[in-house]
């Protein structure tokens, strides 16, 4: 069984297909009128077959065997607290030319 919680007020639900190159949240995610995200659930899509690697802390997430990043296989989730953890979240696909897909849920 999986338990996730959010201690904020829950924002709309997105997906985001993630590429080759290595990308930060939009703009939009990161502020909700004037409350910025403070943390995020981000899950690998279980219905699609590739991973994805994600960091935050200011780290850029690479690719491949020797890939710098938390993997999520495909039903796999994370849990992200903290303003700075959650402006600094990235996400690219963990194997090249292999795009996966992040639900993301944000807390204002």
């Amino acid at each position: 069984m999986r338990v996730l919680s959010m201690m904020e007020a829950a924002g709309v639900a997105t997906r985001i297909a993630t590429t080759n190159t290595a990308a930060k949240l939009a703009a939009g995610l990161l502020l909700k009128g004037d409350r910025k995200l403070t943390e995020l659930i981000a899950q690998c899509d279980p219905r699609q077959d590739n991973s994805v690697a994600v960091v935050w802390g200011g780290t850029t997430p690479t690719q491949g065997a020797s890939a710098i990043g938390l993997v999520l296989d495909p039903g796999d989730s994370v849990r992200v607290v903290g303003e700075f953890n959650c402006e600094t979240f990235q996400h690219i696909s963990s194997e090249a030319g292999l795009a996966g897909v992040i639900q993301l849920i944000p807390g204002y």
